[in-house]
């Protein structure tokens, strides 16, 4: 059973949807590959998810969580995130409806309101996948608040739909599992790597041509 607001309503994408995020096109970040991407879904009742064929020998990184009882994996390859979205725009029905349909036994009727509001949630599912540089080069805005937009504009939902606790939380989550995985500016002044020295003797060469 579930208490759950119903301020949007979900999407309809197609399997294979690519949105290319456009305030992300900058200088900084350039590469053709800054989209969302909606991989597969299903709806509950439907055959389960496979994981994404790219992910094959990948260790995932860890989890993030949607809500209270929701869990998401995540997986970081060099270039990219990859979530499994566990709770995609689930659907609620009344604990009634579902009794009907033979998805529930029985419930708890003792709530506290006459209209016993509550009811059972259709588990649907999503894996995505965008670039690990979105969680980055955020200027003026919250990183978590800058992915709540984007999100938004992948979706096709009103501005703010998804800014509150359960996106936001999930995404800040997110950030701090994903930063250990962003690309290293090497130092300046730093050698790194013998392919860095200059050929022997090239400087004492050019100093005796002086």
């Amino acid at each position: 059973m579930c208490h759950r607001s119903t301020m949007w309503q979900k999407p309809t994408l197609l399997r294979g949807t690519v949105f290319i995020a456009p305030n992300l096109l900058t200088k900084q970040h350039h590469t053709p590959s800054m989209c969302i991407e909606l991989i597969s879904s299903r709806k509950w009742g439907e055959p389960p998810l496979k994981k994404p064929k790219e992910l094959k020998g990948e260790k995932q990184a860890g989890t993030v969580p949607f809500g209270s009882k929701c869990k998401c994996p995540v997986y970081v390859t060099k270039t990219h995130i990859y979530l499994k979205h566990r709770d995609w725009f689930s659907p609620c029905i009344s604990c009634q409806k579902a009794k009907d349909a033979g998805i529930i036994d029985k419930w708890d009727t003792r709530f506290i309101y006459n209209d016993r509001f509550g009811g059972v949630v259709l588990r649907s599912e999503a894996w995505l996948r965008f670039p690990l540089l979105m969680i980055t080069g955020w200027k003026g805005l919250l990183p978590a608040y800058g992915l709540c937009i984007e999100f938004e504009k992948f979706l096709g939902l009103e501005e703010g739909t998804l800014c509150h606790f359960d996106w936001v939380n999930m995404f800040e989550e997110l950030i701090k599992l994903c930063k250990p995985y962003l690309p290293r500016k090497p130092k300046i002044g730093v050698i790194t790597s013998l392919l860095d020295l200059p050929p022997r003797g090239s400087i004492e060469n050019a100093l005796a041509r002086e």
